[in-house]
C-alpha cells in the first residue's frame, strides 16, 4: 500500500487523514519510521523553546553594542567596546600583534540638571555596568529606556526626592541615548539603584530591576542642548 486512511485523533470532528507509506516497508516499520521521525521532531522544538530566550538575549546585547557605538564621541569609546566584543567572545583578541591604544580612558556622559544636581550616563555596556553596580549609591535615581537597548542613567542625589525638573531632564536623556532617540513618547523607566541587579551569568550591560514608574518623553536634540553638559 502507498497509502492509509486513518481517524484523525487531533481533529474535533474526527475527520480522516490519508498519511503516505514507503512500499518497501511493512505496516510495523512505517509505524516505526514515523515515530522516530516523531520523536526526532518533538526533541527539536523543546530544544528549541530553551534557545529562543538565548537568542533573544543575544539579540538585545548586540542591539545595546550598535546603540553603544552611535555613542561613542572619542577613539577611548571603541577601544572599550572592542575590548567588551573579546570578552564576550565576538572578537579574536590579538595580543601578539601589539596596537597603539590611546592614553586616556573613556568616560560616562556627565551632564548638570537645572536643579544642580549631577546625571551620568554610560556611553557603552561596560559603563553602564560601572555606573550601576560601582558608582551609584543605593538610592540614587536610575533610569533606562523601556524593553529597548539604550545607556544606563544615574541621578546623584542627597535629597529623598528628585526634583521633577530633574527626573525629566534626565529622562529626556535616557530616551536620547536609547534606540528611542528619533521616536516619540518614549517610555522611561525609574527607580531607586537599590532596586537594580544583574542576573547570574549576564552579558556586559545587562540589569534587571523592579518596582519602578514609567514616564513618556519625546527626546529632542534642542532640549538635550540646553542641559549643562560638563567636560571631562
Amino acid at each position: 500500500m502507498g497509502e492509509v486512511e486513518l481517524e484523525n485523533f487531533y481533529s474535533e470532528t474526527m475527520d480522516r487523514i490519508t498519511i503516505p507509506l514507503d512500499k518497501r516497508l511493512s505496516p510495523a516499520l512505517n509505524a516505526q519510521k514515523y515515530y522516530k521521525k516523531y520523536s526526532k521532531l518533538k526533541s527539536a522544538h523543546s530544544l528549541l523553546l530553551k534557545q529562543i530566550p538565548d537568542t533573544e538575549d543575544e539579540i538585545k546585547y548586540l542591539e545595546n553594542v550598535l546603540i553603544a557605538i552611535d555613542n561613542c564621541t572619542e577613539p577611548a569609546d571603541l577601544e572599550e567596546i572592542e575590548e567588551e566584543l573579546i570578552k564576550e567572545g565576538y572578537l579574536r583578541n590579538k595580543g601578539k600583534r601589539k596596537k597603539k591604544k590611546t592614553k586616556t580612558r573613556s568616560k560616562p556622559h556627565h551632564y548638570i540638571s537645572s536643579d544642580g544636581l549631577d546625571i551620568y550616563i554610560g556611553k557603552n555596556n561596560k559603563q553602564n555596568d560601572y555606573l550601576t553596580l560601582k558608582f551609584a549609591h543605593k538610592e540614587d535615581l536610575w533610569l533606562h529606556a523601556q524593553n529597548m537597548p539604550g545607556s544606563h542613567v544615574i541621578v546623584r542625589h542627597k535629597n529623598s526626592e528628585v526634583p521633577n525638573t530633574s527626573l525629566e531632564e534626565a529622562a529626556l536623556l535616557a530616551a536620547y541615548y536609547s534606540k528611542g532617540r528619533h521616536s516619540t513618547n518614549v517610555p522611561i523607566d525609574y527607580t531607586r539603584r537599590k532596586n537594580v541587579r544583574k542576573p547570574k551569568n549576564a552579558r556586559t550591560g545587562m540589569v534587571i530591576y523592579d518596582d519602578f514608574n514609567t514616564l513618556f518623553v519625546t527626546p529632542d536634540k534642542k532640549q538635550i542642548d540646553e542641559i549643562k553638559k560638563v567636560d571631562v
